[in-house]
């Protein structure tokens, strides 16, 4: 993990990802649905990590969980059939999302995962191998000790998005971060959006970004929740205007839950994927100018 700096955040417009990857912490509980943030906490605990299962059983894995590839090839495919082409290949060690799942295929569990290593594959694969033995076991990756400093933040939400999820569920997190102007636009569409639309992957977005430095390099992105403005603060594109502001906001936001994907030119991931995309997403619920 990287050192603990007091930096922080920058917005500005651009295009969003839905898709997974990432990091965990241990075994996350996703935190339930809520009605809106609680008090921000600076310092959030983070999720207890799981012990491995015994070496070659095969466990039932639950959803929202994290998983780790143990000594074993696993090839990664389209949809839960044995028969469609693979897209790649998971390594012992790798670890994963667990999307949705299990779905029982000829007697066989299959999972959709989404690997945290945002260079490997998503979709789906069998948890056995020929032998019998499981090639999917509870994983444990390392988690945050506070989310106070915009390089734990930076860390979580742009590198590894899922870690934010798995490691602060829907806790508020506060911190102190840049808001500037960009020019910047969403680029190429990814050819679908979401429902609620303000969640979509192309919609106007912030990112956030170091109390120093002169480019926007550390940005990551971040979405103002309804109802958060930022149109009286006073702020513009060169870094010289970018403005210091306090920063309240959450990864699992509630109306994340609901997300569904809406076909434009293109069809959106499955439903579990497009939920998983809106849960990563870091929404800012409060931002104000900070001394």
């Amino acid at each position: 993990m990287r050192g603990l700096l007091v930096l922080v955040a920058v917005l500005l417009v651009g295009c969003t990802s839905a898709q997974s990857s990432a990091t965990l912490a241990g075994s996350p509980s996703a935190a339930p649905p809520s009605s809106g943030p609680s008090s921000p906490s600076t310092a959030p605990s983070p999720t207890p990590s799981v012990a491995p299962s015994p070496s070659g059983s095969p466990v039932t894995l639950r959803r929202d969980s994290v998983a780790k590839v143990v000594p074993a090839k696993l090839d990664v495919r389209p949809s839960a059939d044995p028969k469609a082409e693979v897209i790649d290949s998971l390594v012992d060690g790798d670890l994963v999302y667990v999307v949705d799942g299990p779905m029982m295929v000829a007697g066989q569990p299959w999972y959709e995962v989404a690997a945290f290593d945002l260079e490997k594959p998503d979709g789906w694969v069998d948890q056995l191998l020929p032998d019998g033995t499981g090639a999917l076991a509870p994983g444990a990756p390392d988690c945050p000790t506070a989310a106070d400093s915009y390089d734990v933040i930076q860390s979580l939400a742009w590198v590894a998005q899922p870690v934010g999820l798995a490691c602060f569920g829907a806790q508020p997190i506060a911190f102190d971060a840049r808001l500037a102007a960009h020019e910047a636009t969403c680029g190429v569409s990814p050819g679908w959006t979401t429902k609620p639309g303000w969640l979509g992957p192309c919609e106007p977005h912030d990112y956030i970004t170091a109390l120093t430095g002169k480019t926007m390099d550390t940005s990551f992105d971040a979405i103002l929740a309804p109802g958060v403005s930022t149109k009286k603060l006073k702020y513009g594109i060169d870094p010289k205007n970018w403005l210091k502001v306090r920063v309240v906001g959450q990864f699992d936001y509630p109306a994340a839950r609901t997300c569904k994907g809406v076909k434009q030119d293109a069809d959106p991931p499955s439903p579990a994927e497009v939920v998983l995309g809106c849960r990563e997403m870091f929404v800012i619920t409060s931002i104000k100018a900070a001394p």
